[in-house]
Order: structure tokens, then sequence, then C-alpha cells
């Protein structure tokens, strides 16, 4: 019995102490009833081997000790596996353009094709692994603590819109909703033509429009939110490549302590990004809602408006950065790009700032207007 023994002390060690008694005992006595109806059999006893054989039958301890313990014994169950999988495959997509975008800054910035789609590639490697780990990760912590989500009992559909785009529905498709309204025949007066044309651009504008802002907004901010955080590294400044070789000279910002001035727009910088992602999400789910557009639109504005304010009056760039006329931004303007190389950072960097200080008024005035002049409108969105 020496190698029944061992066998048992070896389930004995996989399973809780509170039950471990009762459960080798039983298993016990299902082994020797075994053993004996074998030798029954054979008329003998058994051989250390055919006795080996006959546990190999009964199963592997960590598989035999996985059948008393409770809990699910899979890391991601059939309930959540239709989610894991589709979180799987956008996380995937979303890499791939997070790469190509890496791949075109790199060979825009001077690498070889070679080394830079070895880079691509390896984004695509290291970060798929990382994140199929993680939504594993979260599908098994799930499941083993019976952890409940809101959402897989209280999904609503008008939330699902996002779906038919991702399933690859094409126009033709999405004009059918619209098709019963098409007049026809005597019915077909100016009016009801109007109408089924007004469907007919909605229909469009959410498949071409819609839907494809959205998703560039997803796809741009997530990867400017990544190399923001510091998870995704483009190696243009840097160990691999310094301003020289991209034309470029610090000038009057030589003395900025660039690292102090991220950590002052950390957070402000993550919102505004955070925000266009927002608005893609929006644009997605709610096509045909612009006030939800145009609240998203004032707050990333308002923002916008805000950290370049700062930066012309109160940041360390303030002093190399700001103009006091509006002639005064022309000349910096023309002088920023009509230098020869390198070119000085500080004229760049006015341009920079005027011109996103005059995107956040258009994006605080677009919101502004979809709010009013569109009402879609929040009310609607908070009842569904």
């Amino acid at each position: 019995m020496t190698l029944v023994d061992e066998y048992l002390r070896a389930v004995a060690a996989l399973l809780p102490k509170d039950e471990r008694e009762d459960i080798i005992a039983e298993l016990q006595d299902m082994i020797l009833n075994k053993i004996e109806g074998r030798e029954s059999e054979l008329g003998r006893p058994l051989t250390p081997d055919e006795t080996e054989a006959l546990l190999r039958e009964v199963g592997h301890p960590l598989v035999v000790a996985a059948r008393y313990r409770g809990g699910p014994q899979q890391v991601v169950g059939p309930a959540l596996y239709p989610y894991w999988f589709f979180l799987v495959k956008v996380s995937i997509l979303i890499l791939a353009a997070v790469a190509g975008i890496a791949l075109l800054v790199r060979v825009a910035s001077g690498w070889s094709l070679g080394p830079a789609l070895g880079h691509a590639i390896g984004i695509i490697f290291d970060g798929g692994i990382t994140l199929i780990g993680s939504v594993t990760l979260a599908a098994w912590v799930i499941e083993r603590f019976k952890i409940k989500l809101p959402y897989l009992d209280s999904w609503r559909v008008r939330d699902l819109k996002v779906f038919e785009y991702a399933g690859g529905l094409d126009l033709e498709t999405v004009k059918e909703r619209f098709a019963d309204r098409r007049p026809s025949g005597e019915a077909r007066t100016d009016r009801a033509h109007r109408e089924w044309m007004r469907s007919e651009r909605r229909a469009r504008y959410w498949m071409h429009g819609a839907a494809a802002k959205g998703l560039a907004a997803i796809a741009w901010g997530g990867v400017f939110i990544l190399w923001w955080i510091g998870a995704l590294n483009f190696g243009v400044i840097g160990e691999e490549g310094d301003l020289g070789r991209l034309g470029l000279s610090p000038g009057a910002l030589a003395g900025i302590d660039w690292s102090e001035l991220k950590d002052l727009l950390f957070w402000p910088v993550l919102a505004i990004a955070a925000g266009l992602v927002l608005r893609g999400v929006a644009l997605l789910i709610y096509p045909r809602v612009p006030s939800v557009h145009g609240l998203i639109d004032i707050a990333v504005g308002a923002t916008t408006m805000s950290v370049c304010a700062w930066l012309w009056t109160a940041s360390p760039l303030a002093a190399a950065v700001r103009v006091d006329s509006l002639s005064e931004l022309v000349l910096r303007t023309k002088t920023a790009f009509e230098a020869s190389p390198p070119l000085d950072l500080a004229p760049l960097f006015t341009v920079f700032i005027a011109v996103w200080t005059f995107a956040g008024v258009c994006r605080v005035l677009r919101g502004a207007w979809l709010m009013v002049a569109r009402p879609g409108s929040l009310a609607a969105v908070a009842a569904v």
C-alpha cells in the first residue's frame, strides 16, 4: 500500500484542511475497492506497476483535488467568455493602431524602416501579452470572488450601437432602418421626400461621420494618454534621438526644466485627452444626441483655454513665448517657419499655444451651438 499512501498524501496536501480527513477517507475506500476488484479479476495481488497504472486511472492529484474544491474550475467561465473575447479583440486592434502610429513617427524622425518595424512588432508582442494577461486576470478575479457586474444584468439596448459598427455593418444595412420612411407614388410629397432625405443623411452621418470620428478620437486620444503617462515611448527624443537630429534648437528655452513643467501640466493635459476619448465614446453610443457632444466640447475647450492661458502668462515658458500684440504674433510665426534649421523652439511654442487657444475657443463655441441650436437632448440620454 506504499504507492496508495503516497498518492493519498499528495492529494491531501492540495485539499482544504477542514475537509481533508473526510475526503481522503472517501478516496481511500474508492481506491481500495478498485484494487480489490482488479485483484479478483486477475486472481493475484497487483504488481507495483499495475497499482500505479490504476492510480493514473483515478487521476493526477491536482485534478482529483480540484474536484473537491469549491468555486469555478476555469479562468474565464462561459458567462464571461464572450465579454473577455471582445475586450481582447478590441485591445489588440487598438494596440495595432498604436504600433502603426509609432512606426510612422519613428520613420518620419529619421529611423530606418527595419529598426522602426522591429520596434512596432515589439509593441504589439509585449503589449499584447500585457493586455491579454490583464483582461484574463480581471476575468479570473471576477470568477473566483463571484463579483457581480451590474452591466451583465442591466445592459440597455440603446447602448449597443457601437457593436453594429464593430461588427462590420455597412451603409445599406443602416439605411434599412429608414427604408419604410421613403415615400413612393402619390404619397411622395415634397415634405415627405425631404423627411426621407434627412433620414438618409442621418444614416450616412452615423456610419461615415460619427462612427469614424469617434473611433479616431478614441485611437488618437488613447495613444496620447499612453505616451503622456509614460507607458509608450516613441523614441524620438531620448537615448536614440535629440533635438538636433529633428532640426530643432532649444534657444531661449534652454534653461527650462521640462520634467517640472510636465509635472505641473500632467493632470490638466490628461483631463483634456480623456475628454477627447470620452467624446469619441459619445459619438459611438449617442451619435444623434448633439447636446451630449456639446457638453463635452465645452468642458474640453474650457480646459484647453485655461492651460494655454497659464502657459502664456504664468508658466516657466511665459517669458520666452509670450507676445503682447497680434503684429508680434504674426512676426513670431513668420520667424518660426522661415528660419533656417535648426529652428528655435520658442517661436514654435508661441505658435503652438496660440493655435491651441484658438482651437479651445472654437470647441467651446461649437459645444454651445450644439447645446442651444441642436437640442438632443440631455434629458433623453438620462431617460434611456
